[in-house]
Order: C-alpha cells, then sequence, then structure tokens
C-alpha cells in the first residue's frame, strides 16, 4: 500500500514538472511567435519608397485579393503578398466580400 502511494505522488510530480515545463515553454513560444508576425505584417504594411510616384497597375476582373497580392509583390509594389492578402481579409467588410471557390475571396460589384 506504501508504494502505490509514492508512486501516485512520483506521478503527480512528473505531470506538474510536465505541465511547468510546458509553461516555461509554450507561453515565451507563442508570445515570440505573435512579435514575429506582428512586425512583419506592419514591415509590409510600409511604402516601398520614402518618395511616392504614381504607377499604374491594372486589375484584371474577376481578379481575387490573393492573385492581386501576388501581382503586386511581382510588379514591385509591395512587400509580401501574404500580409497584404491577409490585411485585405481582415480589413475589408463581409459584405463587399463574397465567397467564390476555395478560400479565395473576390469583390462583389
Amino acid at each position: 500500500m506504501a508504494k502505490k502511494k509514492t508512486r501516485t505522488k512520483t506521478r503527480k510530480k512528473r505531470k506538474l514538472k510536465i505541465g511547468r515545463l510546458l509553461v516555461v515553454i509554450l507561453i515565451p513560444a507563442l508570445l515570440l511567435g505573435g512579435l514575429v508576425f506582428y512586425s512583419g505584417y506592419k514591415n509590409a504594411l510600409k511604402p516601398m519608397q520614402e518618395k511616392s510616384e504614381e504607377v499604374s497597375f491594372v486589375v484584371q476582373p474577376g481578379s481575387g485579393a490573393r492573385s492581386v497580392a501576388n501581382d503586386l509583390e511581382k510588379a514591385g509594389l509591395i512587400r509580401n503578398a501574404n500580409y497584404v492578402y491577409l490585411h485585405i481579409r481582415n480589413e475589408m467588410p463581409v459584405s463587399v466580400m463574397s465567397r467564390q471557390g476555395g478560400d479565395n475571396r473576390r469583390y462583389s460589384e
């Protein structure tokens, strides 16, 4: 009976150690990941150049937000298409966007 109690206590202590270790590692990792994502997001939305100049860019009818962001990145007008796509998805009102195929949201006219 005494062995059983010590085994149970040992298991509880082991679970507590594992739980503490997870908290000590997981929380800083999540905070660091969030910080990295946030700084990348903010950097991606900054202008490419200090001085602005007018540039023509044609968006083809029916193009989705992802393809427009990719085309803008290829043209050198934005820093990162993925962050801009996330920005478009988060900032556009749902009433303006409609679901059409896959995860590509397209503007309804």
